[in-house]
């Protein structure tokens, strides 16, 4: 009688193990680059608010330093709508623009600009309809605005940075462990020798 068997078994549940050692570390994977590609997004529509909030205030003030111009206003009201909607994409998600429901700790900091988001949104409007220019006004909560939205973003720049070490150290361990299993495989793979029980 031959005996392979054992070493048969053996192999088979080697092989079993790194089959799910790999699928398990690539679900993991393939969602952590997800959340990148998502995490990426954000950061890209920040960096939108910040243009769109540094042209608000150069509208503002070209109106300011003259009489009430036609397309300067409406330039004006175009920016700081897409300024808002903007904002409120981060805060609540817009799958149309590719961006998910932010963590807790993003929504949370970006929550905390809502007031100041509308504060904007009134004075621009208030501009625009001619009632009053108050760019002091308008720098001042925009001063407020970028650095706490440039805050959240760092935040969540870093949270994205720590999945990325997670990944990378995932990554070695998934080798190492498919190169030890790789190892033990070959260890257990059966000799030219037949040997025969009595």
């Amino acid at each position: 009688m031959v005996l392979y068997a054992t070493s048969i078994h053996n192999r088979t549940w080697v092989l079993l193990t790194f089959m799910a050692l790999l699928i398990t570390s690539q679900i993991f994977i393939q969602r952590n680059v997800a959340e990148q590609k998502t995490s990426g997004e954000v950061i890209n529509r920040a960096g939108k608010q910040r243009m769109l909030s540094e042209r608000i205030l150069s509208h503002t003030y070209m109106l300011e330093q003259s009489d009430q111009n036609y397309k300067v206003s409406s330039e004006l009201l175009a920016t700081t709508l897409a300024w808002y909607e903007s904002h409120y994409s981060i805060l609540n998600g817009n799958l149309d623009l590719g961006i998910p429901a932010p963590d807790e700790t993003l929504e949370a900091e970006m929550n905390g600009l809502n007031a100041v988001v509308e504060k904007v949104r009134n004075l621009v409007f208030d501009i625009v309809n001619q009632k009053q220019n108050n760019y002091a006004q308008v720098k001042e909560n925009i001063d407020i605005f970028l650095p706490r939205m440039d805050l959240a973003v760092a935040g969540l720049a870093l949270r994205s940075e720590g999945r990325v070490t997670a990944l990378n150290f995932l990554n070695l361990v998934s080798t190492g462990l498919g190169f030890l299993l790789g190892m033990l495989f070959i260890k257990m793979y059966p000799s030219d020798e037949v040997r025969i029980v009595d």
